[in-house]
């Protein structure tokens, strides 16, 4: 297990340094989590990276030395956890002592997407399949499996078998964000942006990734969803995947848009460089955040991670004004804080953590009702 930074290199060093010790590259099986890194990885690496192909199948299962005379024209196939799930059902022996290395990037979504099901919440019995046979595979064959991961931990406790840590230097590269904000509400994040500015967005559900568009679009934010392209529940339109396309051939945002909202799908795997102003992660769990945060290759300005405990900002429109009870509980409601069971707060706890973060509360009475108002 080789728990190292996200973009410090870990896929340019299985594709490019440890597959030079193959006497093929027959002998390295690359497992991915999403189509969407699948896609990219072959994408930037199509000179030693390629997808599977029955004829591939056929060596791996009955031994490439058949298969000597065009070695030189193979490549080391990238496939998602769901396929060698899927080649596993086919062949119970497949990749077992066949291949040198089998490298599992991201292998913490292993475990994720067995509960579940992935991409298009279909998948469980593939994910579980592949989880059985890298563990057979560990304890019983010649091959080493060797996992990568930022965020291990899920892997580390549900992996059934020995697992030895290899530690990466002290020195490694590490991205730099400038900025972390907390929030609880991320339409209000909306009036935030300025102008001119490009960001990406997390958000885990598809049908709360387009209200966040929409609510974005009546902003005049230019903003595009998007999700797996293995979806069949919600196709994504010839303009999403036009835009799908541009982020994983070019590693960049699409000029066109001034936000672009992604879900799991591409929450590990892919890289972005480019103009990136901000990120938006609609996740609490550190995992997701850290993950997330690390489909930027570059130096951030500004994370935005949800905290619904975290720090109150009162919108503009709520200031300086007589709050009566209902505005009071319009506010609460879009503030959105929640306690440690997760329910959300009412405004006698808003009220308390509103003085505790200086802002003044004035009681008064101009009329048959009683009012607050709420000033900086």
């Amino acid at each position: 297990m080789v728990n190292a930074p996200v973009g410090s290199g870990k896929t340019t060093w299985a594709l490019r340094h440890l597959a030079k010790k193959l006497d093929s590259p027959l002998g390295m099986l690359y497992l991915i989590d999403t189509r969407n890194g699948n896609d990219q990885i072959v994408s930037a690496n199509s000179d030693i990276a390629t997808y599977y192909s029955d004829t591939w199948f056929d060596k791996v299962s009955h031994g490439w030395e058949m298969f000597s005379e065009d070695l030189q024209e193979d490549k080391i196939v990238v496939m998602t956890y769901a396929k060698f799930g899927v080649l596993v059902q086919k062949d119970p022996e497949f990749a077992f002592g066949t291949v040198d290395y089998i490298i599992c990037d991201e292998i913490h979504n292993l475990i994720n997407f067995m509960t579940f099901g992935g991409e298009n919440g279909e998948d469980k019995n593939w994910y579980v399949l592949a989880k059985l046979q890298l563990e057979d595979i560990v304890q019983g064959s010649g091959t080493t499996v060797i996992g990568l991961s930022a965020t291990p931990k899920r892997a580390i406790e549900n992996m059934d078998c020995p697992i030895a840590h290899i530690t990466v230097d002290d020195d490694v590269f590490q991205l730099e964000t400038k900025e972390t904000i907390n929030y609880s509400n991320k339409l209000l994040l909306l009036d935030e942006i300025q102008p001119g500015s490009k960001g990406l967005v997390y958000i885990q559900r598809i049908s709360d990734m387009e209200a966040f568009c929409a609510a974005a679009t009546e902003r005049n934010i230019k903003a595009i969803c998007i999700w797996s392209a293995s979806s069949k529940n919600h196709p994504m339109t010839q303009e999403q995947l036009q835009a799908r396309n541009h982020i994983l051939q070019k590693q960049e945002l699409p000029p066109q848009y001034d936000m672009v909202i992604i879900n799991a799908s591409s929450e590990t795997s892919i890289s972005i460089y480019g103009k990136v102003d901000y990120i938006i992660i609609h996740r609490s769990d550190e995992d997701t955040q850290t993950q997330v945060r690390g489909r930027y290759r570059e130096t951030l300005q500004t994370l935005y991670v949800l905290k619904y405990d975290g720090p109150i900002r009162v919108p503009s429109e709520y200031l300086d004004r007589d709050l009566y009870t209902e505005d009071k509980n319009k506010l609460c409601a879009l503030l959105n804080i929640h306690n440690n069971k997760g329910r959300r707060v009412g405004w006698t706890t808003i009220k308390k953590k509103l003085s505790e973060e200086g802002y003044t509360l004035t009681e008064r009475h101009p009329g048959s009702r009683r009012c607050t108002v709420i000033s900086l």
